[in-house]
């Protein structure tokens, strides 16, 4: 016959406790202790109303604490000691701890401190400020917010006066081995999980959470919000669900793994991280954001794609891919740092934006609009470079410096910039092309360093006169000479100016039919 325990006082002490089906109820603040080797066998139910201790040593039991609310205080203490067991709790501040495994414990709006230890563990709770240490592999944990609502929100309906758990609260969980999985709906979560293996999943909501995951093949989602992410292995994924409205501002570390993967959305911040280019490493903003992004992932392979705003982007492993903006988006002030060998680079920008970008070898620069400062292999005598650059619609003011060998430089689009042949660099191409079959050009183009073994390609173009550029004495029908500088005047207004001009050799001089704009557009 089930036993029946009615307990008003305190000190209290409940032992041996052995039926199926019992239940102790606590009226008052009650300081009550129950010790079992068989509660329950199946089912018990307690009504805890102040400190409560209670002890569980069974196999597949399920307990009940139909506890008052948290606002009366007081702390409910509850052991599991095997496997299999349940606990279902209310709104009072328990602290559970156990050491088996495939235990389900689910409370209510308290602040709960749980403590989990073994494999396939269960735990869920409401509003709060909880912290939770599941230590095995395959545990599930579910943060519901207030009264389980699926969003953040604060007040507490079931509190006595009403608004008992705070807008601050802020949960902490800590997670170990493998395949765990942490859902939160509620603001503010860090989750601590430097000794996670591999293949865990977060999937947490608007808030500012932090974040850090050991092992691989791990993925986190997170919402609007000031983020702190660290990863430390590799081939992890990290999704922001930022709006466009409230984007937030994350810190992501990647570490010094490759194959992560980060989507931003409309978020913005910093993403850091290093490899040894085994593998890709990706980071990207939707096309339209305008919130400014800092991505440093040294010599790794990177393959980033971002929005409008001011980024900085440094990504020097070989074959690293960088897109800023698009032609329907033009972005902001941008700093590219693509030091590797068989990289491309695509920016576009806004007419007024102020672009810096450095280039290594063999590689692809298509930029369009701003002010643009380039560099080319970044030293004197760096050898053949063999990059390409193309340049359409760029502002006066914008400079190429080009130190090592067989380089191109495309200009289209009445591009305007100073174009500087350094170092000991030669075999180097500067094409310069008409915006249609009228052979106008309106921009202004300077070479400087113009030696021997240079080349100039007139692609196109028309001189001031009308005539076509199709040969050396219509280039020089067209050219002015003063003091060492050649300017070669263009239709359209434009020119191309040689500085230090001795003479030219036909072997140096190219012309082509092409027009419209260069490169990728």
């Amino acid at each position: 016959m089930p036993a029946l325990v009615w307990v008003d006082g305190s000190g209290d002490v409940v032992a041996n406790n052995v039926g199926p089906t019992d239940i102790v109820n606590t009226t008052g603040a009650s300081d009550l202790t129950i010790f079992s080797t068989g509660f329950p066998e199946t089912t018990s139910q307690s009504q805890l109303a102040g400190d409560s201790h209670v002890g569980m040593n069974a196999m597949s039991g399920t307990a009940y604490f139909d506890d008052a609310d948290e606002s009366l205080g007081g702390q409910s203490e509850i052991s599991l000691d095997r496997d299999d067991n349940s606990v279902l709790g209310g709104d009072a501040n328990f602290h559970i701890s156990s050491s088996g495994s495939a235990n389900k414990i689910e409370v209510g709006d308290g602040n709960n401190t749980i403590d989990v230890g073994g494999t396939l563990n269960t735990v869920i709770v409401g509003g709060g400020a909880n912290v939770i240490d599941v230590g095995g592999s395959n545990a599930t944990i579910l943060i519901l917010g207030v009264d389980g609502s699926d969003g953040a929100t604060y007040s507490d309906p079931d509190a006595l006066g009403g608004g008992a758990v705070s807008s601050s609260s802020k949960d902490t969980v800590t997670i170990a081995g493998s395949g765990s999985v942490v859902d939160a709906t509620y603001e503010n979560v860090t989750v601590k999980g430097s000794r996670v293996t591999a293949s865990s999943v977060l999937e947490l909501g608007n808030g500012n959470d932090s974040v850090t995951l050991g092992g691989n093949s791990n993925g986190a989602v997170v919402g609007d919000g000031r983020n702190i992410i660290n990863f430390s292995g590799a081939n992890n994924m990290l999704q922001v669900t930022s709006t466009a409205g409230t984007p937030g501002t994350d810190t992501v570390d990647l570490g010094s793994n490759d194959g992560n993967t980060v989507n931003l959305s409309f978020a913005g911040g910093s993403v850091t991280g290093s490899g040894n280019g085994n593998s890709i490493t990706t980071v990207t903003q939707d096309p339209i954001a305008t919130t400014n992004l800092t991505v440093s992932l040294s010599n790794a392979v990177g393959q980033v794609t971002l929005g409008t705003g001011n980024d900085s982007v440094t990504a020097n492993g070989n074959g690293s891919m960088v897109n800023i903006a698009s032609s329907a988006s033009p972005g902001g002030n941008d700093t590219v740092t693509a030091g590797g060998t068989a990289e491309t680079v695509n920016i576009f920008a806004k007419t007024a934006s102020q672009d810096s970008v450095f280039i290594g070898s063999h590689d692809q620069l298509n930029i369009t609009g701003g002010v643009n400062a380039i560099m080319g292999t970044g030293k004197s005598g760096a050898g053949d470079a063999n990059d390409n650059f193309y340049l359409n619609n760029v502002q006066n003011g914008s400079s190429v410096t080009v130190f090592g060998n067989s380089t191109m430089v495309f200009l289209g689009s009445d591009s305007s910039a100073k174009v500087t042949l350094g170092g000991a660099a030669s075999k180097d191409t500067i094409t310069v092309q008409a915006d249609s079959s009228s052979g106008n050009y309106a921009g202004t183009v300077e070479i400087s360093g113009c030696r021997s073994g240079q080349t100039i390609d007139f692609q196109g173009l028309a001189g001031s006169n009308g005539e076509a550029l199709t040969s050396a004495s219509a280039v020089f029908d067209n050219t002015n000479a003063l003091g060492g500088t050649a300017t070669i005047n263009l239709s359209g207004g434009g020119k191309i100016i040689l500085d230090n001009f001795t003479s030219f050799q036909l072997k140096e001089l190219l012309f082509s039919d092409g027009t419209g704009p260069v490169g990728l557009v």
